[in-house]
């Protein structure tokens, strides 16, 4: 995707998840469907999921959006980390 402002104007958001271990399998289903979903978006420039080497439950999400998140995600990803983070 292209830059349409300066690059001061982006703000990427980090996240870090862990899931429960039993959920894991679940969690990296709901996850690539998010992350497909979420690259199609226009409001997406960049969308990442990293899983730790280490510990295959933890993970790092990078994203870049053109405006704020709340802009343009449906909430659908919220729904996905709440039922599968050791949180919940």
């Amino acid at each position: 995707a292209s830059l349409d402002g300066p690059v001061s104007e982006l703000v990427p958001v980090l996240v870090n998840v862990e899931v429960k271990p039993e959920r894991l399998d679940e969690f990296l289903d709901v996850m690539k469907q998010d992350a497909e979903g979420s690259r199609t978006e226009p409001g997406c420039l960049r969308f990442d999921v990293m899983q730790d080497e280490t510990n295959p439950c933890k993970f790092v999400f990078y994203e870049v959006p053109r405006a704020r998140v709340e802009s343009y995600h449906s909430g659908h990803r919220r729904v996905g980390l709440r039922a599968c983070s050791k949180a919940s």
